[in-house]
């Protein structure tokens, strides 16, 4: 709040009663603490939650290139998790092998070829 002061900003609520006095003041810090304990609370709750997936076999977000997001069923739960994609899997594999032996190095038009 300070530093919002020192550069000449005012807070304005539409739903509290926060202003430059004591008491708006202090209702503008126990907010501001309540707002800070809720976001790190979250945060942890999150965090937690985005463990347990993964120890249970789980994958979090979308799947890398190469890979499906499926569903299937594990100790009769559903737990989303990631196969290999048969179509797209091999030109993965073919792409980092190339890179890997040097065949990627020839150049047309400024691209690289397989």
């Amino acid at each position: 709040m300070a530093e919002l002061q020192k550069r000449g900003v005012t807070l304005i609520s539409a739903t509290e009663q926060i202003d430059a006095s004591p008491v708006g003041q202090l209702m503008h810090g126990i907010l501001a603490a309540f707002n800070e304990y809720r976001s790190r609370e979250d945060g942890a709750d999150i965090a937690y939650k985005m463990g347990q997936k993964a120890k249970n076999g789980g994958t979090l977000g979308k799947a890398p290139l190469g890979y499906l997001n499926v569903t299937e069923m594990f100790e009769y739960r559903k737990v989303n998790t990631i196969v290999i994609d048969p179509e797209r899997a091999p030109f993965i594999m073919l792409a980092f092998e190339l890179y890997a032996t040097g065949v990627h190095e020839g150049r047309h038009r400024g691209r690289t070829q397989f």
